[in-house]
């Protein structure tokens, strides 16, 4: 594995591990302004501000962790769900990393240099070692569009087999979505005047 990687991943389970604690404590204030208000309520004689400022104090502690839980929340799935930015490769040298948005380009030509593909559009996500490759294309209608698509998939996964280096087993899916068929395309060509 990458030491960028390892060192990455460190980081970010101290931070998870800050933000648990964070709302462990914040907990622990939440329930010590309950009890203290109890106790302050149970007993008679004590002003009515004092009772106020300890429910204030009891909500102000209630909405700092919900928010705190909500924002810790949102960090995890975040990053569980975020593309890394490279594509790490290793070979016998060491390591290669090629930029996720290089990938893109390179998928988006290799589908463009087909003849059927008009315009083509790509998204590429690296997680978890996997490579997952969307691509939007508008073909021709002079061949079938299962046919145009399996070529394109062909071709996208034999470049990035041969050119990029990516092994078979992190290639996770190559999907096709045909956003637009051109008519004009299949009728010949126009004569010349």
């Amino acid at each position: 594995m990458n030491p960028i990687n390892i060192i990455s991943s460190v980081f970010k389970v101290i931070i998870y591990l800050f933000i648990f604690c964070l709302g462990v404590g914040l907990i622990g204030q939440y329930y010590n302004s309950h009890v203290l208000m109890n106790v302050v309520a149970s007993v008679h004689g004590f002003i009515n501000e004092y009772v106020f400022a300890a429910n204030v104090y009891s909500l102000l502690w209630g909405v700092i962790f919900v928010a705190v839980f909500i924002v810790g929340v949102m960090t995890l799935f975040s990053n569980i769900m975020a593309s890394d930015p490279y594509v790490t490769i290793q070979d016998e040298k060491g390591y290669i990393h090629v930029s996720v948005d290089a990938i893109r380009d390179h998928v988006r030509r290799i589908a463009l240099e087909n003849s059927e593909v008009i315009e083509a559009r790509a998204k590429v996500v690296y997680r978890r070692h996997l490579l997952q490759v969307s691509l939007r294309v508008g073909v021709s209608s002079r061949r079938s569009i299962t046919s145009t698509g399996d070529m394109i998939k062909d071709d996208v996964r034999r470049s990035l087999i041969d050119v990029v280096g990516i092994g078979v087993d992190n290639i996770k899916n190559i999907e096709i979505a045909v956003e637009s068929i051109d008519k004009r395309s299949s009728m010949s060509a126009p004569s010349v005047r």
